[in-house]
């Protein structure tokens, strides 16, 4: 029986698309902003974006996740989270700017304070935005969704870009952002005419208010960790050097956790309908977890194989002094993506505190790497947070399958499968290079080394792993096409 359903498929079509769009838009548009802006504006935007990350970790999202969590039968009462949505929120909008004031104090931070008084706005609009986001989840309308999501990030870029050649600096990194939430605004109270009706009710809303400050619980570790990285390396290196790591760690993310974050969140409302602790949420979970990692591994390995070609193409000349941060940041990056997906299944399986645990630990892991590690050098550091992340990882997945052996061992399979055909790739296309006397510096080699890689791994899983692979295809559009191509079984 097929696990997840044609809900799931319209998940997959929908996020793949959009993922692609997006994707395809945002090395656009970084290609053109890394040779207007400096490293200097990268590492002040980077401090503003991890400050309102972490005090978003008190907005009411945490609370309107419970929407997610009810089951069909029940109803998301939208209008006790609006209400709540405008107290918090408002509270938190005033929180912010406060922050702002004192940073104006403190000399090392003083200068983004302006920066902070303006992305502190992002705190109000995301309160009616979120409300609509949630609502299409919840009704599984994938296509209105990404649509939305698509115009503003299409709105976004254009401002990008319009700051960024009128040399507005930082501001072309900061002012973008306000206007992601547009669409969902206008879709919410212009299109579907939705009325607040200001209605409140503590009683029913408690079962939200618990659910949300266990995640808020799990937001503080989780969120604390970047912003606590950020505040020390500006101390440490300075706004330049932090504006280079970051667009080592910009380039990991690009490649492996956003596509694991988006697929997760279009997956996340599925996954909720299925029961708890089931043979079909394994046989799920276990889909969702191979998905990714099949081509989180592999993605990831290639681009630190190429990294000084891949930061000289992408970013330029000026920002060269990323590319041995590359590799490390890569495998933190990786194994952080896997854990995500993880941590969300565990979450789809109402296993909120061991999530929390989950973010203890990694919490604790980085204050150590940070105290211990990164006066060593950022490489140690790297090093640090990937061991941490591998440790929660392996704790998440026996939580997740503890009393289902079956699904435990497809699940680590999910993660051996990936990782072997990646070394076979690799022996092989380093074997080629190093008899040919190739050098992978110049765009050129290094693109003909990536598809040559990308073409040995698609036949050792093809090979290897055909059963597996043909249930996957089964999910993507062009299934049809897909399946002639990997000369698989229809």
């Amino acid at each position: 029986m097929n696990p997840l359903g044609h809900s799931a498929r319209l998940a997959v079509l929908w996020n793949t698309g959009f993922t692609l769009f997006r994707d395809l838009l945002q090395f656009g548009l970084t290609l053109i902003l890394v040779r207007l802006l400096t490293p200097q504006e990268y590492g002040q935007s980077g401090l503003v974006s991890s400050i309102i990350g972490f005090l978003m970790i008190f907005s009411f999202r945490s609370f309107l996740l419970h929407a997610l969590q009810t089951r069909r039968e029940e109803e998301a009462d939208f209008q006790l989270h609006f209400t709540a949505g405008a107290f918090i929120q408002s509270s938190l909008f005033l929180i912010t700017n406060l922050v702002a004031v004192g940073l104006r104090w403190v000399p090392t931070y003083a200068e983004i304070a302006p920066l902070l008084h303006v992305a502190s706005v992002v705190v109000l609009l995301d309160w009616p935005s979120e409300i609509r986001v949630k609502m299409l989840e919840r009704a599984l309308d994938w296509k209105r969704l990404r649509l939305l999501h698509g115009i503003g990030i299409v709105i976004s870029a254009v401002v990008a870009l319009g700051l960024a050649f009128a040399g507005a600096g930082v501001w072309a990194l900061v002012i973008p952002s306000l206007f992601k939430c547009w669409p969902f605004i206008f879709d919410l109270f212009v299109i579907q005419k939705w009325k607040p009706g200001w209605r409140w009710d503590s009683e029913k809303f408690t079962a939200a208010r618990r659910f949300g400050l266990t995640c808020l619980g799990s937001g503080l570790a989780q969120y604390g960790r970047p912003l606590l990285e950020s505040l020390l390396l500006v101390q440490l290196i300075g706004y330049a050097w932090y504006g280079i790591y970051g667009r080592a760690v910009g380039l990991a993310q690009f490649a492996c956790l956003q596509f694991a974050s988006v697929l997760m969140q279009a997956i996340y409302p599925v996954l909720t309908k299925i029961e708890p602790g089931t043979r079909a949420f394994g046989r799920a979970s276990s889909l969702v977890l191979r998905c990714i990692s099949w081509v989180i591994v592999p993605m990831g390995t290639v681009l630190a194989i190429l990294a000084d070609p891949v930061i000289r193409t992408i970013y330029g000349e000026r920002w060269l002094e990323a590319a041995p941060l590359l590799p490390w940041t890569m495998a933190a990056v990786g194994t952080g993506a896997i854990a995500h997906v993880i941590y969300v299944l565990l979450l789809a399986d109402q296993q909120q505190r061991r999530c929390l645990l989950a973010d203890v630990w990694i919490l604790l892991g980085t204050v150590t790497s940070l105290w211990w590690l990164l006066p060593i050098g950022i490489p140690a550091y790297l090093l640090g947070i990937t061991l941490t992340q591998t440790v929660a990882l392996v704790a998440m997945l026996y939580w997740l399958y503890q009393d289902r052996f079956r699904d435990a061992l497809n699940a680590l399979g999910a993660l051996i499968q990936p990782a072997g055909a990646t070394v076979a790739a690799l022996v092989f296309c380093e074997w080629v290079r190093r008899w040919g006397g190739i050098e992978t510096e110049t765009l050129g080699p290094a693109v003909v080394y990536g598809v040559a890689f990308t073409v040995v791994y698609l036949v050792v899983v093809r090979l290897l792993f055909a059963r597996l692979l043909r249930e996957l295809v089964s999910y993507f559009p062009a299934k049809n096409y897909l399946t002639r191509v990997f000369l698989l079984r229809a």
